[in-house]
C-alpha cells in the first residue's frame, strides 16, 4: 500500500507542476493554448489518481487521506 501511496503523492506533485505553467488570463492564443494542455494533463492525472484510489478501497485498503 505505501508503494500506491507514494505513487499518489508523486502524481500530486505533477499536478502541482502543471497547474503552475497555467496563464490567467491569457495574453494570446499560445498561452490558450499552454493552458489547454496544462489542463488536459491534470485532468488525466486525475484520472489516475481515482484508479489508484478505486483499486485500494477494493481490496480492503482505506487511504492515509481518510484518517487525516
Amino acid at each position: 500500500m505505501q508503494e500506491l501511496e507514494k505513487i499518489l503523492e508523486e502524481i500530486e506533485q505533477c499536478i502541482a507542476r502543471a497547474k503552475k505553467v497555467i496563464v490567467r488570463p491569457p495574453h494570446d492564443k499560445l498561452d490558450e493554448i499552454a493552458n489547454d494542455t496544462a489542463e488536459a494533463f491534470i485532468e488525466a492525472y486525475k484520472e489516475c489518481q481515482d484508479i489508484i484510489r478505486k483499486y485500494m478501497e477494493n481490496d480492503g485498503w482505506i487511504p492515509v487521506e481518510k484518517y487525516g
